[in-house]
């Protein structure tokens, strides 16, 4: 299993299991930072998951917590996340209305 999917697993445990976490996000197309913010996943797809923050809805791609351009906290730092760098891609979270 590859760390990514790994990773699928961890999000869509938490999907199905405890949803609500805290999430960081720091993005600069679209801008969008979020510290510690409280948030529920509402949905997993294989690329992408969604979550929902007060009243904003926001989708992320699994990648996104490879390049520290999110953390959500109960996914801690497992030993394959110490690695973020080997996979890297740009944006991916995006905010519905």
């Amino acid at each position: 299993m590859s760390d990514l999917d790994k990773l699928k697993q961890i999000i869509d445990d938490l999907f199905h299991n405890n949803p609500n976490i805290h999430i960081n996000v720091s993005i600069n197309r679209p801008k969008i930072h979020l510290e510690n913010q409280e948030a529920r996943i509402i949905n997993v797809y294989p690329n992408i998951f969604v979550i929902e923050s007060g009243e904003n809805q926001y989708t992320i791609k699994y990648l996104d917590l490879f390049t520290n351009a999110v953390e959500i906290h109960e996914v801690g730092e497992e030993p394959f996340l110490n690695n973020k760098t080997k996979i890297y891609k740009q944006g991916g979270i995006h905010r519905h209305k």
